[in-house]
């Protein structure tokens, strides 16, 4: 079954409440990853649309497609245990995508790997058309990194105007990675031998150091030449 037109009333039946919507992503070749800022309503993957269609087509199965939301009439009462074990389900994934923005948030190697990301490759790779796919790929890159906030840095980074809504984000990304720089020196503090008393403030001062050193492999470009963090 072809996926209805995005505009067509059919798509969001199509997309919540159809097994052949339920086919298409559980075959899809999905891609799990954390997101580049941090995220309280960032949900991976596709669990819970799966979850979704299931609830829709376990409720059809039980009072019908065309039942009402409220007081409808039940057709069918075999299906408790079903309806359990998606329950079960529903919980699972609640728990796993709690764990995930939860580490999202408080993992010290996501800390570096968002300064990296950020501090790294704010000069986009040139672009070559030569070939029609060229072009699609060109056009698809550029879909997928708009507005992005890579995207935005890069303007920052190269001098580029901001419009209001990239200066806002902008202000956002700032702030997240602070928060992100202040979570990895603590970490790098945390693991750094007990001193003596005497250790005490070169201890300090080499975490300090880190974290500027961190700067041209992990970020510094961005934490201290655009946003001017010290």
């Amino acid at each position: 079954m072809e996926r209805p037109d995005p505009a067509s009333h059919a798509r969001a039946e199509y997309d919540l409440d159809s097994f052949a919507n339920f086919d298409r992503l559980a075959e899809a070749d999905a891609q799990i990853g954390y997101t580049t800022i941090p995220s309280d309503s960032h949900d991976p993957g596709n669990v819970s649309t799966l979850l979704i269609i299931l609830r829709g087509r376990l409720r059809a199965a039980e009072y019908g497609d065309d039942a009402p939301g409220v007081n409808a009439q039940r057709i069918r009462d075999d299906l408790d245990d079903l309806g359990r074990r998606i329950g079960n389900l529903g919980e699972r994934e609640r728990a796993a995508v709690q764990r995930y923005r939860q580490d999202s948030r408080t993992l010290s190697g996501m800390a570096y790997a968002r300064l990296a990301y950020f501090g790294s490759a704010l000069v986009a790779d040139p672009v070559q058309i030569e070939t029609e796919e060229d072009v699609e790929r060109f056009l698809d890159r550029s879909l997928r990194e708009w507005g992005g906030p890579k995207t935005i840095v890069r303007k920052l980074a190269n001098g580029q105007t901001l419009d209001a809504w990239e200066s806002r984000s902008i202000t956002e990304i700032e702030d997240a990675l602070k928060d992100e720089a202040v979570r990895l020196h603590r970490e790098i503090y945390r693991r750094l031998p007990e001193p003596s008393p005497a250790w005490t403030l070169v201890r300090e001062h080499t975490a300090a150091l880190i974290v500027t050193i961190v700067g041209p492999i992990a970020a510094a470009v961005i934490l201290v030449y655009v946003f001017g963090i010290r």
